[in-house]
């Protein structure tokens, strides 16, 4: 999609996806071994109780699922930044959707523009667990 193809608040939403304990666990040894993500009994004496999902899986986890509705199209240049704040802890077997909207649309130059797209994450029980957005570089019309 062309820049100008993007209006304020169009929206995609993801369906569920489910964190298994085996996906939390090998995301985890690869790329954030904190024992919280791991360790069950260092994690019994933690304010979770038990081992919690890196909160760039969580993230990740539902970003999978939108990417696949291709909302950049054939026009996406680059991505320029995201931000995320984690709210709330995601568990093994926790059921993930997100919600996805337009913000902001800036023109940079003729050829070029930058998409902004705000994003929720909700767990299986509606709760908030993970806000933020991200910013698209996309070509513009020319």
């Amino acid at each position: 999609m062309y820049l100008e193809e993007y209006t304020i608040g169009m929206e995609w939403k993801t369906e569920p996806v489910t964190i298994s304990r085996e996906e939390l666990l090998d995301f985890t040894m690869k790329y954030d071994p904190h024992p919280i993500h791991f360790d069950d009994e260092y994690a019994k004496n933690t304010r979770f109780k038990e081992i919690i999902a890196p909160g760039v899986l969580t993230y990740m986890a539902v970003w999978g699922p939108f990417m696949k509705l291709n909302p950049f199209g054939d026009e996406l240049v680059a991505g320029k930044a995201t931000k995320m704040e984690w709210l709330r802890p995601v568990y093994a077997g926790d059921s993930l959707t997100g919600r996805f909207w337009v913000s902001k649309t800036t023109e940079t130059s003729a050829s070029k523009g930058i998409v902004e797209i705000q994003i929720e994450i909700h767990n299986q029980e509606g709760q908030l667990v993970l806000t933020g957005y991200t910013e698209g570089v996309m070509n513009r019309k020319q």
